[in-house]
């Protein structure tokens, strides 16, 4: 479907696309001072000639990116960029030669490359974001469908937006480094094995020093083996014991079935006894100390899976 951008949005004025002309001709003359810039653009940043909201800059950052895609790479600079757009029959679109040449002039400072890219990014994806919010209005008049259906594509165009080309996927090594070292020198400092979440079982909890950020756990055994229980211990431990915000997504179990189990295991009662209501009234003062402590505790669960 077609878009058309609102006069009072169309144009450079106040309220103009989000843009920021001064940011993209930066990134360009940096380019032209550190011709190794545009690899760092392309993979950290993930910037692309779409991102760019003057059309000249686009063709320009276009062509720099071919000079570096041939099988034999070519040195981005003031003369072979202009070969280049003069050989593709761009180079009156691309603003003249005097306007190539002045970009190398209007650089505030070449180190800040990725700042200036940044900014660009950040304006391109914010101009998605106006054109797919008037996609969605003209649709909420025009769909011919049911809401939930709407719904659904609404969600999805903003979800593009956000995760297409989605900067920060790829650091390089001395930034990892950077982060890792003073890591390992603070828990060498503290003397303490204990880096990621505890599970609460101290055993398992020496051998992998916790759950660390980022990683995917598989447990897997034969049914009926008591997994879903090892598993809601562990995320019980850790939210009330470790103050660790846990979310429990339960395909078997429901929300009740949950809340008793962990009701159970913080008064240490028996589980069964408690579903069937065979608790003495001197035990009661357990089962309400323990759920103020679970409520308490930044432990969220569904059950809708």
């Amino acid at each position: 479907m077609a878009v058309t951008i609102p006069p009072d949005m169309a144009g450079g004025g106040e309220h103009g696309p989000p843009q920021n002309v001064d940011a993209e001709v930066a990134v360009l003359g940096s380019v032209l001072f550190a011709p190794n810039a545009l690899a760092t653009l392309e993979i950290e940043v993930k910037l692309r000639p779409e991102d760019f909201y003057s059309g000249r800059n686009r063709i320009v950052y276009a062509a720099m990116r071919r000079l570096q895609d041939k099988a034999d790479p070519s040195p981005v600079d003031a003369v072979t960029l202009l070969a280049e757009l003069e050989r593709a029959s761009e180079l009156e679109a691309a603003g003249g030669e005097a306007y190539v040449r002045s970009l190398g002039s209007a650089v505030p400072a070449a180190g800040h490359f990725k700042h200036y890219a940044q900014i660009v990014k950040d304006l391109s994806q914010r101009r998605k974001l106006m054109i797919a919010a008037q996609e969605i209005q003209e649709q909420v008049f025009s769909f011919q469908g049911g809401t939930p259906d709407l719904l659904e594509q609404s969600e999805s165009k903003l979800f593009k937006i956000g995760h297409d080309d989605a900067g920060g996927a790829l650091r390089s090594i001395a930034d990892v480094l950077h982060v890792e070292i003073d890591k390992l020198e603070k828990v060498s400092r503290a003397g303490v094995s204990m880096t990621g979440t505890p599970t609460g079982y101290k055993d398992l909890d020496e051998l992998t020093g916790g759950f660390q950020p980022g990683n995917l756990i598989v447990l897997a055994a034969r049914p009926s083996m008591g997994k879903s229980a090892l598993v809601t211990n562990m995320a019980e431990n850790a939210s009330v014991d470790s103050n660790k915000s846990v979310a429990l997504f339960s395909l078997e179990m429901s929300e009740t079935e949950l809340a008793q189990r962990f009701v159970a295991s913080q008064a240490k009662l028996n589980g069964d006894d408690l579903r069937k209501g065979k608790i003495s009234q001197d035990r009661w003062p357990r089962v309400l100390k323990a759920t103020e402590k679970l409520a308490a505790a930044p432990l969220y669960v569904d059950d809708s899976s």
